[in-house]
C-alpha cells in the first residue's frame, strides 16, 4: 500500500524550471531545476479519493454429537472457528469467508480506479490435522479503466482478484437455491436484525449473496456500452471457479474460458448473442482415450485428451406494457470421450416472464424450458446432469464433482439439462397474511442414468459440514455435500427402463405480521412436496407409484424483542420415501424411509450501527428406519461476531 501512495505522488510531481530573464534584452529563458513534489494539498487531494471499506467477522461453532456418521470428518465434540471447512488455508481456501476482509479502493482520475484487496483466511477446525491450524493473508490488485467517448463508454478490468460478472442466464450466471431464514449466512449484509426478517416477509429479502446472479471469474474482459448504433459487448478470457481446480491447473494446461456478448437495443428490445467456451488439455488419470492387448488382456490406455465445451447462443429481452419476457435459446456441446453424444452439437431454450400484479391481480413468474444432456454450462443458472462434464474438467476425482446433479428433483424455478419443463410462482395478500404458491413440472429428455438426486432440506448446513465437498459420503455412499448444502442419490433397480422420468414439485408458504407487546412479529411457514415417477405428471404423486417421495416443512418466528435486540425460533421436518423399485436395504429388503428434524433458537443483537453479535442454536435428528445405519443425533451451537466498516 505505502508504495502504492508512493508511486502515485512521483507521477503527481511537477518538473520544476527556474525563470532567468535578460534584463537588457527582456528575453526569458529556462533552466531545468530539479523535481519537486507538489504543495500537499495535492497529496490531501489524493487521499481523499481513496475508499477503505471492509469487515470482520468471526465465527465459532460447537457441535456436540450423540450418533454421528462413520466418515464425519471432526470429532463428536467439536470446537471450529471455521464454519465452512475447505481443508487448507491457502489461496481460495478458508478465504470465501474470511476473518477480515478488506478493500481499498483508489480513483486517481474519473476515468480510472484501482482496486486493492486484502484477506486474512483461515482453517481452524478444531481438529489434530495440523493442516486445519493454518492461516493465509490473501491480497489481490484489480484495476478498472474508463473512457468516455463519443463513440461510447468502455472499460476493461483486470488483476489477480474476483471478477464478478454475467452474461446470460444459460452461459455465465449462477444458480438460484432457496436459503434457510434460520442460520446465518457469510455475506448477511443486514446491519439491523429485524430489517432483514421484515424483509423476508416484504418478499423482499435475497437470501443469496450479495453478487447472486453473478460468477465469479479471474482474468480480463473489456467492455462497451452505447456504441454507435445502440451496440454494445462485453469480452473475457481467464478462468471461473468451476473450469479447472487450483491443484491441477498444471495438469491441465492450457486451461482457459473465453467468453462474449455483443447486444443492442431496438425499441423495448434488448437482442444479444452470447458465447461460452472452457477450453483445456488435460493428461486424466482416469479417462480412458482407447484399448490395447497386453499379454491377452484387453488394457485401457490413459492419456492426455481434449476437455472442451462450447455454447452460444442468442437472447432477447422485452418489456410489454410492463411484462418482462426473456428469451434464450441455442446450442452447446461437449469434447471428451466420457460424453454419450461427444462432440455434437445438441440445443437448448429458455423462456421466462414476469407479470405484475396490476395486470392479473397476481404476480406470476414462468418459465419453460427445454435444454439437451451435452448442453453444459457449470457457471450458470442451469444445472448440470451430465456425469462426463463435471467441475474442473473431465478429470475432476468424482468425489468432488460438486456441481453434477443427475436426475435431481430440483427447487421449484431451477432449471437443469436433460431436461424439458415449467415452473410458475405466485403469491397474494390478504390483510396481514402472504400466501405463496410454487409449482414445478419437468421431464427428462433421454433415459440415460437409474439415478435420482434429492435434496436434504432439514439440517442442511450442519449435514454438509459432516464430510464436507465429499459426493458420495455417509454410510452407504450415498450423500452429496457442497457449500452449506446436502443432496443424497437413490438408483432405481429396474433392469429395462423404457420410460422417461418426470418430476414434479410442489411450494406453499405463509407469512403473517402482527404485533405482540407493542412489538413487530413475523410468522413463517414454508412447505415442499415432491415426487418423482416414471412418467410426466401434472400433480404430484402421493402413492407408492411414485420412486420418491419427499416433504418438508419449517416454521420460522422471528419477535423484535427491542431496538437492537431480536430472538427466533424455528422447528422443521422432513419426509423421504422411495419404492420397491429402488435400491433395498440389506437388514430388510424394504426401501428408503427416512424422517428428520430440527428445532432452534437465535439472538442478534445490533450493539452499534455497523456491528453485531449473533448466537444459534439447533438440535437436530435423522434416522432410516430400514437403512438402519443412517441415523445421526446431535446439537449444534454457533457464535458470530460481525463488524462492517
Amino acid at each position: 500500500m505505502r508504495n502504492i501512495i508512493v508511486l502515485y505522488l512521483a507521477l503527481c510531481s511537477s518538473l520544476v524550471w527556474a525563470q532567468e530573464v535578460d534584463e537588457n534584452t527582456k528575453v526569458e529563458s529556462s533552466k531545468f531545476t530539479g523535481v519537486h513534489f507538489q504543495p500537499i494539498d495535492t497529496v490531501s487531494s489524493f487521499l481523499k479519493k481513496i475508499t477503505v471499506k471492509g469487515e470482520a467477522r468471526l465465527a465459532g461453532i460447537y457441535r456436540s454429537m450423540d450418533v454421528s456418521y462413520g466418515d464425519q470428518v471432526e470429532p463428536d465434540k467439536n470446537l471450529a472457528f471455521q464454519d465452512y471447512p475447505t481443508g487448507g488455508a491457502g489461496s481460495g481456501n478458508g478465504s470465501a469467508v474470511p476473518l477480515i476482509n478488506l478493500n481499498i479502493l483508489m480513483n486517481p482520475t474519473p476515468d480510472f480506479s484501482v482496486d486493492l484487496g486484502y484477506a486474512l483466511g483461515h482453517n481452524f477446525l478444531g481438529t489434530t490435522d495440523s493442516s486445519t491450524r493454518s492461516a493465509v493473508v490473501r491480497s489481490n490488485l484489480n484495476f478498472t479503466g474508463k473512457l468516455s467517448t463519443t463513440y461510447g463508454l468502455y472499460k476493461i478490468r483486470a488483476g489477480g482478484g474476483v471478477l464478478w460478472t454475467s452474461l446470460s442466464p444459460m452461459t455465465i450466471s449462477q444458480n438460484e437455491f432457496q436459503n434457510d431464514g434460520f442460520d446465518r449466512l457469510p455475506w448477511d449484509w443486514y446491519t439491523k436484525s429485524f430489517q432483514k426478517y421484515n424483509s423476508i416477509y416484504e418478499g423482499t429479502a435475497s437470501l443469496g449473496s450479495e453478487v447472486f446472479g453473478n460468477e465469479a471469474f479471474q482474468g480480463v474482459d473489456f467492455q462497451g456500452s452505447g456504441l454507435p448504433g445502440g451496440f454494445g459487448f462485453i469480452a473475457m478470457y481467464g478462468r471461473t471457479a468451476r473450469s479447472v481446480d487450483a491443484s491441477k491447473a498444471r495438469e491441465a494446461y492450457p486451461s482457459y474460458v473465453s467468453a462474449g456478448r455483443i447486444d443492442n437495443s431496438i425499441g423495448n428490445a434488448i437482442v444479444g448473442v452470447n458465447y461460452y467456451g472452457q477450453m483445456s488439455d488435460t493428461s486424466a488419470s482416469n479417462v480412458v482415450i482407447g484399448h490395447e492387448i497386453i499379454d491377452s488382456v484387453n488394457t485401457p490406455i490413459i492419456g492426455t485428451v481434449a476437455d472442451n465445451r462450447q455454447i452460444i447462443t442468442a437472447d432477447i429481452r422485452y418489456n410489454l406494457d410492463g411484462i418482462e419476457l426473456y428469451t434464450e435459446f441455442g446450442a452447446g456441446k461437449v469434447n471428451n470421450p466420457s460424453v454419450l453424444n461427444h462432440n455434437k452439437w445438441s440445443p437448448g431454450v429458455l423462456v421466462t416472464c414476469n407479470v405484475p400484479d396490476t395486470k392479473f391481480g397476481l404476480p406470476i413468474k414462468a418459465k419453460i424450458y427445454n435444454i439437451d444432456h451435452e448442453f453444459v454450462s457449470n457457471v450458470s443458472t442451469v444445472m448440470n446432469s451430465n456425469n462426463g462434464a463435471p467441475n474442473n474438467g473431465v478429470n475432476q476425482d468424482p468425489n468432488y464433482r460438486t456441481t453434477v446433479f443427475i436426475n435431481t428433483l430440483q427447487e421449484v424455478g431451477q432449471i437443469t439439462n436433460n431436461r424439458r419443463g415449467l415452473s410458475l410462482s405466485t403469491g397474494k395478500k390478504v390483510g396481514k397474511f402472504k400466501l405463496e404458491l410454487g409449482y414445478a413440472m419437468s421431464q427428462e429428455i433421454e433415459n440415460i442414468y437409474n439415478v435420482i438426486t434429492f435434496q436434504h432440506r432439514s439440517n442442511a448446513f450442519s449435514r454438509s459440514r459432516f464430510t464436507p465437498w465429499v459426493q458420495a459420503a455417509g454410510p452407504y455412499k450415498r450423500v452429496k455435500n457442497m457449500f452449506r448444502r446436502t443432496f443424497e442419490f437413490i438408483e432405481i433397480t429396474d433392469e429395462d427402463p423404457d420410460y422417461l422420468k418426470g418430476f414434479t414439485q410442489l411450494d406453499f408458504t405463509i407469512k403473517y405480521k402482527l404485533r405482540v407487546a407493542r412489538r413487530n412479529m413475523v410468522v413463517r411457514n414454508f412447505s415442499n412436496y415432491g415426487s418423482v415417477q416414471d412418467k410426466l405428471s401434472a400433480a404430484p404423486v402421493f402413492s407408492d407409484k411414485a420412486f420418491l417421495r419427499t416433504f418438508y416443512n419449517q416454521t420460522l418466528v422471528m419477535y423484535e424483542l427491542g431496538k437492537k435486540v431480536s430472538v427466533l425460533a424455528m422447528f422443521e421436518f422432513e419426509r423421504n420415501r422411495a419404492n420397491d423399485r429402488t435400491e433395498l436395504s440389506g437388514y430388510n429388503r424394504k426401501a428408503l424411509d427416512q424422517y428428520s428434524e430440527g428445532y432452534g433458537f437465535g439472538i442478534d443483537y445490533d450493539f452499534s450501527e455497523f456491528a453485531g453479535l449473533y448466537f444459534r442454536h439447533r438440535w437436530m435428528r435423522h434416522e432410516d428406519i430400514n437403512f438402519v445405519k443412517d441415523k445421526f443425533i446431535g446439537q449444534e451451537s454457533t457464535v458470530e461476531l460481525k463488524v462492517f466498516f
